[in-house]
């Protein structure tokens, strides 16, 4: 609802800056960005908010809708099926949800697509 959403607008772009400023990475040194599928209002308001360009980010909400807790994972695995990891050094995720709870995490890729997960 409209309390979870001004909690987000708030709260997760400062989380989202503080991180990279730890990292010492600008955001557009962003590889791919995968938050959470909430809507993509929000997720706009999240590139917006932050400077991270919006194609960077990976988006399933459009065609899966908000799968909740399995966003991130669901989202991060249809851009590596549509090629989008490879060659990339950093991804961002960032979550938030139940409980107005949060995190995000950068994962160093060192531009190499080290697994090679099989399709079903």
């Amino acid at each position: 609802g409209k309390a979870v959403g001004d909690f987000v607008r708030g709260s997760i772009p400062h989380t989202i800056t503080r991180l990279l400023t730890r990292a010492e990475l600008e955001p557009e040194a962003l590889g791919l960005f995968v938050p959470h599928q909430a809507n993509a209002h929000l997720m706009r308001h999240l590139c917006d908010a932050t400077g991270i360009p919006q194609s960077t980010m990976a988006s399933s909400v459009g065609h899966l809708g908000n799968l909740g807790a399995a966003s991130i994972p669901v989202t991060y695995w249809e851009a590596r099926a549509h090629g989008r990891i490879a060659g990339i050094k950093t991804v961002l995720f960032a979550g938030f949800g139940g409980g107005l709870t949060w995190a995000s995490v950068l994962l160093a890729c060192g531009g190499e697509q080290a697994d090679r997960t099989e399709t079903p």
